[in-house]
């Protein structure tokens, strides 16, 4: 048994106020209290293997007021991409349904926080999505293609087009950067 402390892992103070943040949680949530009283246990007595799962569901990352607005603006483009294909005959065949479904992001912070609103808040419920299904085939940074198709649909938007009527040249147009980024 070591006596120096892991990277990553808390100290023995720390885990003594988790420990206490544990307990107090465990009043307020009663469904959860045999859970963070075992977590509670875990960390007073350093068993590491017991309570490190929980501390992996912190992220390292920080977002940023911008981040979550910037993964908020691209889910509603993506969002109205899709309504308007949708809005179009079936017939319409330059790009599927498919084609604009949200691959997702290959930069884990803005996975999480993408995760997080989709799943746990349900923001954009009606928003096609395939969780890391596809962004492993665009070349580059997710984040990157996303700003490049944004000013696309965000111009049409101010020239006061409906974003989910939009015609399937103007699609076509916003989803050329990512069709553009994706590998073959």
């Amino acid at each position: 048994m070591s006596d120096e402390l892991s990277p990553g892992l808390p100290s023995v103070p720390e885990r003594w106020i988790l420990a206490n943040q544990c307990e107090i949680m465990g009043k307020l949530f009663p469904d959860d209290a045999d859970r963070l009283d075992q977590v509670a246990k875990a960390l007073r007595l350093g068993f590491v293997p017991l309570f490190a799962f929980e501390l992996d569901r912190f992220s390292p990352e920080l977002l940023t007021q911008y981040d979550a607005d910037e993964i908020a603006e691209t889910l509603a483009m993506f969002r109205d991409l899709q309504a308007s294909r949708a809005n179009l005959a079936d017939d319409a065949g330059n790009i599927s349904a498919f084609d604009l479904w949200f691959p997702g992001w290959n930069e884990p912070g803005f996975r999480r926080w993408t995760e997080y609103l989709l799943e746990e808040r349900n923001d954009f419920p009606e928003l096609e999505y395939a969780p890391g299904l596809d962004a492993a085939r665009i070349k580059g940074m997710t984040r990157d293609v996303y700003k490049s198709m944004r000013p696309l649909w965000s111009t049409l938007i101010a020239q006061e087009f409906d974003p989910q009527r939009l015609t399937e040249a103007q699609i076509i147009s916003v989803y050329e950067p990512l069709k553009l980024a994706t590998l073959s």
